[in-house]
């Protein structure tokens, strides 16, 4: 197995881990969806000294999509910001900015990702996951927004063997699936 994925296996069982002592000690199957910003984030770093000859542009903006999708999460700031400045960031716009160039940056990896394949077909086919990211981006539904994320996720398992940074990709929608898994059994759409 790569280095490469390696990594995405360790951060994804160290998930699913921490899933089932959930399940021995409470009952319910509950994953730690508000660090998967930092998971993300610790993996992208780690892809830097492999990739930052032969793709720096693509780590690059994983790793900076990692800050941007730590930067929106109101989980990060609650650790670092009293009642007080928590009540002033929630109405503010600072996390919308920060998911916006969240979204923007999501899309251009998508770019990125089919850019890499020589495919005229997956070059135009693109267009697909980024419509399907706006739309749900558009109407808040995770659940539009998670079925962009299969189609990158589908397209990189067809793909691992010749672009292996596509494991963030397998990463991503692991992290995902457990988030709207999570928050599903919570009841939230």
């Amino acid at each position: 197995m790569t280095k490469e994925g390696k990594t995405v296996n360790i951060a994804s069982l160290t998930i699913l881990f921490f899933a089932i002592y959930q399940f021995i000690i409470s009952g319910s199957l509950i994953f730690p969806f508000p660090l998967n910003e930092f998971i993300f984030l610790i993996v992208a770093l780690s892809f830097i000294p492999i990739y930052s000859k032969t793709n720096p542009y693509t780590v690059l903006l994983t790793v900076l999509l990692g800050v941007l999708n730590i930067l929106h999460s109101e989980f990060f700031w609650s650790m670092l910001l009293g009642a007080k400045d928590m009540q002033y960031l929630s109405e503010s716009l600072w996390t919308d900015f920060f998911k916006l160039f969240y979204y923007i940056g999501l899309i251009t990896w998508m770019i990125f990702t089919a850019q890499e394949n020589k495919s005229i077909k997956i070059k135009i086919g693109v267009i697909i996951p980024i419509t399907i990211l706006i739309i749900g981006a558009w109407k808040g539904n995770l659940l539009i927004e998670f079925s962009s994320i299969i189609i990158l996720f589908v397209y990189s398992l067809s793909q691992i063997k010749t672009q292996r940074l596509n494991y963030l990709w397998i990463l991503l929608f692991i992290l995902e699936l457990t988030k709207v898994w999570s928050l599903g059994s919570f009841g939230v759409k």
